[in-house]
């Protein structure tokens, strides 16, 4: 939202060590120092950025403000495009000729056009200056930012919040690319779920990779990762607090998954119990009803959904727990490991 180009040195510091553009990138080498063919920073262009510091860095980049009334180009595919001015999504793009296939990409969320109802669908609800988008185009167009906030803009939000009963979490800032995935469930007899009764959320291994918003009738999944990352789901019945894996799973890509029109679906009846979990540092095993324990850990508590204690072991390090044989249900596994940190594991069900 600077008018003016800007020196890459503006924005860095000894914790940066990448900047990607759409088209450019420069590195910091251990030796020869910043390497690379992007050296300028330019006006409503996106630039992904990685540090590897500690601490939250801030860089304040000052300049010219950009006139809101510059006009923007699209090309077909995807632009990485930055804002002028804050504001929803619907206001800012009132003036932009949006077609099925529109899609404006965020790191904690996205949204697409719905070109039959003439509105932006999506968990992205508000796009701000300072922060970068993917927008894809399905052709090329020019248009003006509306910056004229409609009534209910004091009320708005820049996503609709993730929250889960089934305490998944997920580190948006530990991958550089995003996939979106627009989704419905379904039941038995490709009945469509009711909205709220399914969680879902994509994983890589063990390790929580996307948590799904419900949005209307669809839930958005922005899934974090790699080119190449093997993709699975699992799903959290609202209604019986169980646990389960989904057969089908995704190869990692920045291409889209679903659309309005035509979202991915999701099949509840074809599910299986969650064997294990790890952290990488310890693991949890569910088998014949027997919770097994193995890993760096001082203390294992097991609780079930009511929260009361079922099983504990005060451990001495590369602990192995075996608990008696648990009733069918969904147990919650706390581990306290030998360096103090407390690590609460996700549900286990046994069946």
């Amino acid at each position: 939202n600077i008018e003016n180009d800007l020196a890459l040195e503006k924005m860095m510091s000894e914790d940066v060590d990448r900047v990607l553009s759409q088209t450019q990138e420069v590195i910091r080498d251990p030796k020869f120092g910043l390497v690379g063919s992007l050296s300028t920073l330019r006006p409503l262009e996106t630039y992904k950025v990685n540090c590897n510091g500690t601490a939250t860095d801030t860089r304040t980049l000052s300049g010219v403000a950009l006139d809101p009334a510059t006009p923007l180009s699209l090309t077909r595919g995807w632009n990485w495009i930055g804002v002028p001015v804050e504001g929803k999504v619907s206001d800012l793009l009132a003036d932009f000729s949006a077609e099925d296939g529109d899609m404006i990409v965020s790191q904690d969320g996205f949204t697409q056009a719905d070109y039959a109802e003439g509105k932006w669908i999506g968990d992205l609800l508000t796009l701000e200056p300072g922060k970068g988008y993917l927008f894809y185009s399905t052709g090329d167009k020019e248009f003006t930012f509306n910056t004229v906030p409609s009534a209910d803009a004091a009320d708005r939000k820049t996503v609709i919040r993730r929250n889960s009963n089934a305490a998944w979490t997920v580190d948006t800032r530990k991958y550089p690319s995003v996939m979106p995935v627009t989704s419905r469930i379904a039941k038995a007899g490709g009945i469509m779920a009711d909205r709220g009764e399914f969680e879902i959320a994509a994983f890589c291994g063990d390790e929580c990779r996307g948590v799904g918003v419900a949005v209307d009738d669809w839930i958005m999944i922005s899934v974090y990762g790699n080119a190449g990352d093997e993709i699975s789901f699992r799903l959290h019945s609202t209604v019986n607090h169980s646990e389960s894996l989904l057969g089908q799973k995704l190869e990692f890509s920045e291409i889209p998954v679903g659309s309005l029109g035509d979202p991915y679906m999701f099949d509840s009846a074809a599910t299986s119990s969650i064997s294990s979990v790890t952290d990488g540092s310890t693991k949890i095993s569910v088998d014949n009803g027997t919770v097994t324990v193995d890993g760096d850990a001082r203390l294992i508590e097991v609780y079930d959904v009511a929260g009361t204690r079922v099983a504990e072991s005060a451990a001495k390090g590369g602990v192995q727990l075996r608990t008696q044989r648990l009733a069918a249900g969904v147990y919650i596994v706390v581990v306290y490991t030998t360096d103090g940190k407390r690590l609460l594991v996700e549900k286990i069900e046994v069946k």
